[in-house]
Order: C-alpha cells, then sequence, then structure tokens
C-alpha cells in the first residue's frame, strides 16, 4: 500500500453509445492516454502491459482498471467507470513490500536527469493531464477508428515477441505474446496454434519446459 502522498488514484465515469465488442478496447485506450500524459509531464518512456498495466524500465508504475455501470447511461449507451492509480514516490519501498519490480514518477524523470525528483508534477497537473488525454483517445475509440488506436498500443506494447503466462483461475496457458486481436484481446501463440485472451493475469518470462 502506498503511504498519504505517495500516490495518485481517481476514477473517471465515461458513456457512449459504443457495441459490446469494443468494450475490451476502453483499458487499452485509458492506457494510452495515460502513458502518454505521463511522458507529456517528463517522464521517460512508458510501456503498456496487457490488460492493464503501466511500466517504465520493465517496473510497474501504475494501473488502470474498468468496470461496467448498470444504469448510469442513456438508453443505447454504455456506461463504464476508469480507475487510474500511479505511483507517484515510495516505488523502492512498494518493491521491497511486494517482492516484484516497482517505480514510481519520481524515479523515472528525464527532466533533471531523473532521478527522485526526475518527473515529479503536482498530482493536479497530472490528473488534468490525463484527463485530457483520456477524453481524446475515448473519442477515437467512440468513432469507431480501432486502428489508430491499435497502432498506438503496439507501439508500447512491453509483451509482443515475448514469452508469457496467463493464470485463468485454474486454467495456464503459455505462449508467444504477437499483439492484439481487433476486439482488444491479447493474441498468444501456441503449440495449439493462435489463441486469443481476453482476461488473465500474464506473468513475462520463459516458456516452461
Amino acid at each position: 500500500m502506498s503511504e498519504p502522498g505517495e500516490g495518485l488514484a481517481f476514477s473517471a465515469l465515461w458513456h457512449a453509445p459504443i457495441p459490446a465488442d469494443r468494450l475490451g478496447w476502453v483499458a487499452l485506450a485509458a492506457g494510452v492516454a495515460t502513458a502518454a500524459a505521463i511522458e507529456a509531464q517528463g517522464a521517460g518512456a512508458i510501456q503498456l502491459k496487457w490488460p492493464n498495466d503501466l511500466l517504465h524500465g520493465g517496473a510497474k508504475l501504475g494501473g488502470i482498471l474498468v468496470e461496467t455501470v448498470a444504469g448510469a447511461a442513456p438508453p443505447g449507451h454504455t456506461a463504464v467507470s476508469i480507475g487510474i492509480g500511479i505511483n507517484l514516490a515510495g516505488g523502492d519501498r512498494l518493491a521491497r513490500s511486494l517482492g516484484r519490480a516497482v517505480t514510481d514518477l519520481g524515479a523515472c524523470g528525464e527532466r533533471g536527469g531523473g532521478g527522485s525528483g526526475g518527473a515529479l508534477v503536482e498530482p493536479q497537473v497530472l490528473t488534468a493531464a490525463i484527463l485530457r488525454a483520456l477524453d481524446a483517445w475515448l473519442r477515437v475509440l467512440a468513432a469507431g477508428e480501432v486502428v489508430a488506436l491499435q497502432d498506438a498500443w503496439s507501439s508500447r506494447d512491453a509483451l509482443s515477441g515475448r514469452a508469457v503466462s496467463i493464470e485463468q483461475g485454474a486454467h495456464r496457458l503459455e505462449g508467444i505474446a504477437c499483439g492484439l486481436a481487433p476486439d482488444g484481446a491479447l493474441q498468444v501463440r501456441t503449440p495449439g496454434g493462435l489463441q486469443r485472451v481476453h482476461a488473465g493475469e500474464v506473468s513475462i518470462g520463459a516458456l516452461a519446459s
């Protein structure tokens, strides 16, 4: 858990008349928007780990959670809550506590040579930047321009070409990540052929022998 002041977390409610087969792109659009906004504030290159993680240098910087909200949209529209969380500071402590690679915005800056203060910005400024970028990319999604969104996401894809393991309850799938399917699912090449993954916990690493 982050200490007070070490994290930025907020939610945005969005609704649009989009078909169900496009809902999988909402979290991906939020990832593209958030990564671009963070970089604009002085951070280095941000990558995206399907379906909802923000990475810098292979370490987790933040995450996104999207949930459908019943009864929160006009007829013919679908409403979703988009939750965004970013580590502003305390990445080293979180990494020790969780036993995995975690970073924070202050450690991944380009301005001032990086370091503990390299990319620190006022949370309100960062929130506003993310919301502006989010609005722009959600408009792209609502207009059905999925190819543009897919290209933007793929340019930040942290999994493409890498061995991955996906935990889906009691089921485990291993293969090579091959980018996004037209519906936003993760494509994984396995010995049995190309499969689409719509949900699951993804780990990066060597395939089991």
